[in-house]
């Protein structure tokens, strides 16, 4: 017991310290990055309270962030958490732009008298890179930073992943869920399939798959391009329950790649080369299924088809998957 009250009484005092820290360093900075500061934890709290929502909600709201995040800017220039502004608002760019206008922001930042945020950009370049489909230059940038930061090293497999454009598809036979062929990739005779990798027990996953579908079930679409579902759901009858509660979800091909002890996923990520979950893949016409873009944007998909209204559809998936990026450190 007088164990437990030492133990309490060293927590305390070591929050109490911390916080004086904190508030030391506050007086210390200048009235404008003081500012600037509380600008920036005023908007993580809300960020904050949106991961709290169920993700269309959140979606809904992080997509209407842009003048906020431009604001935020504006106070911080000049100041030393100019980066971290610059940062956020290109994170938002990748998710909900299409990369629109990021590279000057990323530039911003490398070429800052500033430490602070540059990794962390040309990590984000070197995504903005592949998205363009400049993999060489992304390849360039990150074994850079991998280099220095060996937490970064996923994204060299991201790459890995994107340097198969052009080559075969790998065939894995599975069950076929909704009912379909064992390999669609061979039976389909859409010109176009779109693979998507996925865990389907994940509530984010679930919804952008179901954005996803969404798009594809317009017209313009239909015997053009198909959609091929892996899930890689510890249960079966989980995965095709909730797929199944996706509007056009049951015509969907849902192959099951099995994570449990003597199934066949751990194939799946070996031959596919998976980075992380979840990813698309767009493939060519059969019989060679050439492997054509990995995490193709909606504006491409919809070029592909000859859709012609590029208007603002109901779907959520609009540039790849993913949430809005941000790093948190009060002192950065």
């Amino acid at each position: 017991m007088r164990y437990l009250a030492c133990l309490l009484m060293l927590l305390c005092c070591n929050r109490l310290m911390a916080q004086s820290d904190q508030d030391g360093f506050r007086m210390r900075l200048d009235p404008a990055a003081r500012a600037a500061l509380e600008s920036i934890e005023r908007f993580e709290r809300k960020l904050d309270e949106y991961r709290m929502l169920p993700p269309e909600e959140r979606f809904e709201k992080e997509e209407r962030l842009e003048s906020q995040l431009e604001r935020l800017h504006e106070r911080a220039k000049g100041t030393r958490y100019e980066n971290k502004t610059l940062y956020y608002l290109a994170s938002w760019r990748m998710r909900f732009a299409n990369g629109a206008n990021v590279g000057p922001l990323l530039d911003r930042i490398r070429q800052s008298d500033r430490p602070s945020y540059k990794q962390l950009a040309a990590v984000l370049s070197a995504r903005h890179s592949l998205m363009q489909g400049r993999i060489t230059e992304a390849k360039e940038m990150a074994a850079s930073v991998t280099a220095d930061i060996p937490e970064f090293t996923p994204l060299m497999q991201l790459i890995a992943f994107h340097e198969r454009i052009g080559a075969p598809a790998p065939r894995i036979p599975a069950q076929n869920l909704t009912g379909g062929p064992r390999d669609p990739l061979t039976a389909r005779t859409e010109p176009w399939l779109l693979v998507c990798f996925i865990d389907l027990s994940d509530a984010e996953q679930r919804f952008q798959i179901a954005s996803l579908i969404e798009e594809l079930a317009a017209a313009e679409y239909r015997e053009r391009l198909r959609l091929v579902c892996v899930s890689f759901d510890g249960n079966p009858l989980g995965a095709m329950t909730r797929l199944g509660e996706i509007e056009h979800g049951a015509e969907v091909d849902l192959l099951w790649a099995n994570p449990n002890q003597g199934g066949d996923a751990e194939a799946w990520h070996e031959q596919w080369g998976l980075p992380e979950l979840p990813t698309t893949v767009l493939l060519g016409p059969a019989p060679t299924r050439t492997i054509m873009g990995v995490d193709p944007q909606l504006n491409q998909l919809r070029q592909l088809v000859g859709r012609a209204k590029q208007e603002k559809s109901k779907s959520r998936q609009r540039t790849g998957w993913g949430g809005f990026d941000r790093r948190r450190r009060w002192s950065d």
